[in-house]
Parts: C-alpha cells; sequence; structure tokens
C-alpha cells in the first residue's frame, strides 16, 4: 500500500527532517516516516528470520581491535583473584587449569 504524504509531512521532508515521527491521534501510537533508500539499508536488521550474529563476528572484532581492546594492558580484567568477591556476595574462582596469567598484584608469594 502506498499512501501519499501530507502538505505537513512533504515539507518536514524538504527541510532535512528525517527520520520523521508520526503519531496517530486516535491512539498516540508512534511511527517513523524516512526515506526507502534508508529504510532499504536497515531493512535486514529488521528481518529476524534472516539475521545470524555470527555473521557480525568479523566485523566487531575488526572494530575492537581498532578501538584498542587488544591491548595486553587491558588483559588485568581477565584475571581473578582468588579471594575475590563478586557484588553479588559470591566468591569468584581462578580457572582450575590455573592457566591464567597473573599481574603483579595478584601473584602468590611461595
Amino acid at each position: 500500500m502506498i499512501l501519499t504524504l501530507s502538505d505537513q509531512q512533504r515539507e518536514a521532508i524538504e527541510q532535512g527532517s528525517s527520520p520523521l515521527y508520526v503519531t496517530n491521534p486516535q491512539n498516540q501510537a508512534r511511527y517513523v516516516l524516512l526515506p526507502a533508500e534508508e529504510y532499504e539499508r536497515i531493512r535486514a536488521l529488521l528481518d529476524e528470520d534472516d539475521f545470524d550474529i555470527r555473521e557480525t563476528y568479523a566485523l566487531q572484532e575488526k572494530v575492537a581491535r581498532a578501538e584498542g581492546w587488544d591491548d595486553p594492558e587491558l588483559d588485568v580484567y581477565n584475571i581473578y583473584r582468588r579471594d575475590h568477591k563478586s557484588p553479588f556476595g559470591r566468591e569468584v574462582r581462578e580457572p582450575a587449569d590455573n592457566t591464567a596469567r597473573r599481574c603483579p598484584s595478584n601473584r602468590r608469594s611461595a
């Protein structure tokens, strides 16, 4: 179904307002009116049937690396002290294989 824009909607679009929010006066439901080209660009994100999060992993990793998430100094956030308590009162334990690298403040004395 194709509807025709009202004069008010057309004027708002011509002024560069995108997206344009439209309200149904009967039930106050809000809608978004945007150019077809913009809708086509994001359409795949809205189609749940074809979306597979795994398809985004490579791009997520690229962005994370570009933002510095692979900085070795951040590794300290992956290391837990044996005596550390979580904010929920549970004890946080080290991995059973004890392969986690330790920062100097977490080293045990021999």
